[in-house]
């Protein structure tokens, strides 16, 4: 069976300063960790799912609004989302 909805919740949110790290192309490098943050609140919910059915662990830096609600991946007819 196919989902059409994902749900993202965190355990134990990250406590080091968003604007306190550097920039990089896909997010902020943390000093603390020494890993990259990826900035999943300028995604959408598809590029979100995208990413994480790649890629199975990481920190990431989400809206509240993407948080403990089902994220929609948007249904695809022929060729054209909807």
């Amino acid at each position: 069976m196919k989902r059409d909805s994902v749900h993202i919740s965190i355990a134990q949110p990250c406590h080091e300063q968003w604007d306190g790290m550097t920039v990089t192309e896909r997010g902020a490098f943390c000093q603390s960790c020494q890993t990259e943050v990826i900035d999943f609140s300028i995604m959408t919910d598809r590029e979100v799912v995208d990413y994480l059915s790649k890629n199975k662990t990481g920190c990431g830096r989400f809206r509240k609004d993407q948080l403990n609600t089902p994220l929609r991946l948007a249904q695809v007819d022929n060729g054209e989302v909807v």
